[in-house]
């Protein structure tokens, strides 16, 4: 019969090949099977082109798809036996062959069943087991059944491992919320809500979360109008055996929460000189404060130095008592009384912080003698550094900004300015004309005048509301400072701030010379919040003791007098600061302060 097939196939013209042999073979192999739908005779004799697909050694080709669909189901099988689960009859029982329709491949149609799946287990599920990690869903069948039956079997409770872990992820997203938003996990309520996928998160927008070191606290001199913070007061002060200032009868209820300090009101009447508790050197400053007599930032923290020397000169240590816990101990009810005549400036605030740290760094070994020599010395190179060295540089580096014929405009006195003009004058040579500007109360600029005038400078004097007519005259204007807030806010006399705004809209640069310890962390900007009341007395004196119409102003009820000592002019205002470090803007302030931190850690 091969023989007959070759010629037949010699005589239709076709090249013999060894495809028809091994169809012949596989004839002889397929008629042992009694299942066999292909050949169901020997004499049949068919061409290669005639033969089924199922009938050749020749592989029917597969698309990639099917290829890598196969690979995956029988890994799928092969990790359900070694888990134990069972693969469903509809899987074992899967023909491997390619579905009848062809429009779709393998892939794409295993791809469809899974989304059938997904969608009922979705339905017995709640929404909340959306999450990638609740809905398993893999690119394979056997992973896709094996997933869904982990997770739907139940567990102890009659809940799924989907509903479980769900809860978990609701209650965990309601603590996290509530600790951002700053309010109470509400436990069971917040698993009731669902779950947003990780992919469609919302984003909650946290507060900001307000620390115990941004917030400072309101000092007690500042809170006049509360009873707590009085009553604390009080106690202070009794357990400190000093006498409580007596309440000004008059105030503004605007300003209610600041104290109103009051000549006429004194607070050493109980005091003994002698053998009291404060010491006298203490009792006399604390006087001179209150009566006014002592003003300015640089003049207030040099005399309160020269007090606490006078202190530590006159102290010995107590038997079985180490110095620097006595010594601080002792300076407290100093302090409180001085507070009591009158709120301390920043610049006394700062030197009372590195007099107690000097203090509390001290070795208990040591001396008596040596100890105490140590702080004096400490106290004036304190002085010295920080206001003596640091004037003369001011003066050294806004002379440079002074030019021959400028017109430089101040306000009040200030004991830096004085010493920058004079030596702008009589060092530099510079031919200059000052305009100082003045107003009441206390009329201080008559004693800057009086200064100028002798050093051989041209002056001219005027009031404050003579401000806007002479300013198209000045080239410059130079402004002292009480403190620097870490915002480049400049805290001065009262009317400072009206210099520096119409020196701004006629375009005429301000600037402020201030020393660093001055500079302050403080950030109130508010003169309503960071202000002292004055004695309303001062208002209504007009120099001629004949002549006062306002004398009994207390007897009118409808008249209240408000005397505010200290103003706030903005960082805008401000063109640049003149400091012992270099001349910088008003931005640079909180690099001056981290500078000085820095420095006192290192000392």
């Amino acid at each position: 019969m091969a023989k007959k097939k070759k010629k037949a196939a010699q005589g239709k013209g076709q090249p013999l090949s060894t495809d028809s042999t091994e169809a012949e073979k596989s004839k002889t192999v397929v008629k042992v099977e009694p299942d066999s739908n292909s050949v169901q005779s020997e004499s049949r004799i068919e061409s290669p082109l005639e033969k089924e697909p199922i009938m050749s050694d020749k592989k029917v080709e597969k698309t990639k798809e099917e290829i890598l669909a196969e690979r995956e189901a029988k890994k799928a099988a092969k990790a359900a036996k070694k888990s134990g689960v069972k693969p469903s009859d509809s899987q074992a029982k899967r023909p491997a062959t390619p579905p009848k329709n062809e429009d779709k491949s393998k892939a794409q149609i295993l791809a469809q069943r899974e989304a059938q799946k997904a969608a009922k287990v979705n339905k017995q599920i709640p929404a909340k087991a959306d999450s990638p990690q609740d809905s398993k869903i893999s690119a394979n069948s056997g992973t896709l059944e094996l997933a869904v039956a982990q997770e739907t079997k139940p567990v102890d409770g009659g809940k799924t491992k989907a509903e479980l872990k769900a809860e978990r992820r609701a209650k965990q997203e309601a603590q996290r919320a509530a600790k951002l938003a700053g309010a109470k996990p509400e436990g069971a309520d917040s698993s009731k809500k669902g779950v947003a996928s990780r992919g469609n998160k919302p984003q909650i927008q946290s507060q900001p979360s307000i620390t115990k070191s941004k917030v400072q606290r309101v000092p007690d001199d500042m809170q006049a109008d509360r009873q707590s913070v009085e009553k604390k007061v009080q106690k202070k002060l009794q357990s400190a055996q000093i006498p409580a200032r007596v309440k000004a009868q008059r105030k503004v209820v605007l300003f209610s929460h600041l104290h109103q300090y009051e000549r006429e009101l004194s607070m050493t009447r109980e005091i003994p000189v002698v053998g009291g508790v404060i010491h006298s050197a203490i009792l006399e400053l604390g006087l001179r404060y209150s009566e006014g007599i002592i003003t300015g930032s640089n003049a207030r923290c040099v005399a309160l130095m020269n007090a606490m020397s006078k202190v530590i000169r006159d102290y010995s240590t107590p038997p079985h008592k180490d110095l620097p816990r006595d010594l601080d101990s002792r300076i407290k009810p100093y302090i409180t009384f001085l507070r009591q005549c009158r709120p301390l400036s920043l610049s006394m605030g700062n030197a009372i912080r590195f007099l107690k740290t000097k203090i509390n760094a001290l070795d208990p070994s040591l001396p008596e003698d040596e100890a105490k020599e140590q702080l004096l010395d400490s106290i004036d190179n304190y002085v010295h550094e920080n206001i003596v060295l640091a004037a003369k540089q001011i003066s050294i580096t806004a002379r440079e900004k002074i030019r021959n014929g400028d017109v430089i405009m101040i306000y009040g006195c200030s004991s830096l300015l004085r010493t920058v003009l004079i030596d702008a004058v009589q060092e530099s040579k510079l031919k200059i004309r000052v305009i100082v500007v003045d107003g009441r109360p206390k009329y201080e600029g008559r004693e800057m005048v009086r200064h100028l005038v002798n050093a051989g400078i041209n002056c001219t004097y005027v009031q404050i509301t003579s401000v806007p007519y002479m300013m198209p005259e000045v080239t410059k204007v130079l402004l002292g400072a009480y403190a620097v807030l870490a915002n480049g806010s400049v805290m001065s006399r009262v009317g400072t701030s009206q210099v520096a705004l119409v020196a701004k809209g006629f375009n005429v640069p301000v600037l402020v010379c201030c020393e660093t310890y001055k500079f302050s962390e403080r950030v109130q900007t508010d003169s309503f919040v960071f202000n002292e009341l004055g004695d309303p007395d001062d208002l209504v004196d007009t120099g001629r003791p004949s002549f006062t119409p306002l004398e009994d102003w207390r007897d009118l009820n409808s008249l209240t007098l408000l005397n505010l000592t200290y103003d706030v002019t903005p960082p805008t205002l401000v063109d640049a600061i003149i400091s012992e470090v270099s001349v910088i803007p008003t931005t640079s302030v909180p690099v001056i302060l981290r500078l000085k931190n820095i420095d006192h850690v290192a000392t």
